[in-house]
């Protein structure tokens, strides 16, 4: 049986990130089915497209990231949701208080790699 291809909607506010981090999950064989600067524009995006994660930037200015993951968490979608928060610094998040407000993980930023192994290991879940 064929695998699907999974679906990602990343969230950050600077295009350049977007765009490197769009690249990078295409070449993995992700389908990146949109790209949004604000959580606003994420719910609407993900209400809509119904995507199989969300990355989002923990930096997205004037908006609680925790919040934004707990509104696409009451939002219906076909299949469960999977979130990453990507964070420039780790100490900038309370892992726990990310796990409750829905997020899968967490990751640093700056390392590819990282993120890359872990959507490789929510989907393998």
């Amino acid at each position: 049986m064929e695998q699907q291809v999974k679906k990602i909607l990343i969230v950050d506010n600077t295009a350049s990130t977007r765009e490197i981090l769009k690249e990078a999950l295409i070449n993995d064989g992700y389908d990146v089915v949109d790209e949004v600067d604000n959580g606003k524009d994420a719910l609407l995006k993900y209400a809509l497209l119904h995507p199989d994660l969300v990355t989002i930037d923990i930096n997205l200015p004037k908006e609680n990231v925790l919040e934004i993951c707990r509104k696409i968490k009451t939002i219906k979608n076909p299949t469960p949701i999977k979130i990453i928060i990507i964070t420039p610094f780790l100490e900038l998040i309370d892992p726990l208080s990310a796990k409750l407000a829905g997020a899968n993980v967490v990751v640093k930023d700056k390392a590819y790699i990282f993120l890359k192994e872990s959507i490789k290991e929510i989907f393998t879940k």
